[in-house]
């Protein structure tokens, strides 16, 4: 019973005390991101995620998430939690923060016509741009995972993954756009926009919006 009222302790102090977002992590705040993943409070760990997630609501695009370092590690530890798995710790976590370094994800979600005629998630270019910045930040990678079938609720963020075999009859619905960002160029207290643009032609055609998302970095961790 200490143990478990002890992460609820960790996690609405974490909620009550939010800082902006840092890409160094020190094992104090590896041990709180861990101790909200693992937290049995579902309705908690939304009010977390939450602050990470944009609505946009203008097709073709559904929301953008932020997935920080403190962020993908209150995931990993969600995803082991949720699969009856609590081993993940600082070892797990530490090893993660190596292999992503200062990477910050930015996960744009599609949603398409059901007639639509994309053999794959389209070639959308993904930017950040700052009020006051003469250039836009570019990606350092991009995956684009397609959706075949409606989108679950409650299911994790898509991994980025090889080739995907189409799913039988079922169109492709939807998809995701993981762009990975330089975190180390951004300004941890920052306010930026995610612009999603459609580049068409050959050679291409200036771009034109489709849609745009505002993130605020400094209710971030």
């Amino acid at each position: 019973m200490g143990r478990s009222l002890s992460a609820v302790a960790v996690v609405a102090l974490f909620l009550a005390h939010v800082t902006a977002f840092d890409t160094m992590l020190d094992p104090e705040e590896i041990q709180q991101a861990i101790a909200i993943g693992q937290s049995r409070l579902a309705q908690e760990r939304d009010r977390f995620h939450r602050t990470y997630r944009v609505m946009v609501a203008k097709a073709p695009v559904d929301s953008v998430e932020i997935v920080t370092p403190f962020r993908r590690i209150v995931l990993a530890a969600e995803a082991g939690a949720a699969g009856s798995d609590r081993r993940f710790g600082q070892r797990q976590a530490l090893e993660l923060l190596a292999a992503s370094g200062n990477q910050i994800d930015i996960y744009v979600e599609l949603s398409f016509h059901p007639l639509n005629t994309f053999v794959g998630v389209p070639e959308y270019q993904v930017t950040l741009v700052r009020a006051g910045d003469v250039r836009a930040r570019e990606p350092l990678s991009v995956d684009r995972v397609p959706r075949y079938g409606p989108r679950v609720s409650g299911l994790p963020l898509p991994a980025p993954a090889g080739p995907v075999v189409p799913g039988g009859s079922q169109p492709m619905l939807g998809g995701t756009i993981i762009a990975h960002v330089d975190g180390g160029d951004l300004e941890a207290t920052g306010v930026y926009e995610v612009v999603l643009r459609d580049v068409v032609g050959t050679p291409p055609r200036p771009a034109s919006e489709l849609a745009r998302a505002r993130v605020d970095l400094a209710a971030m961790r």
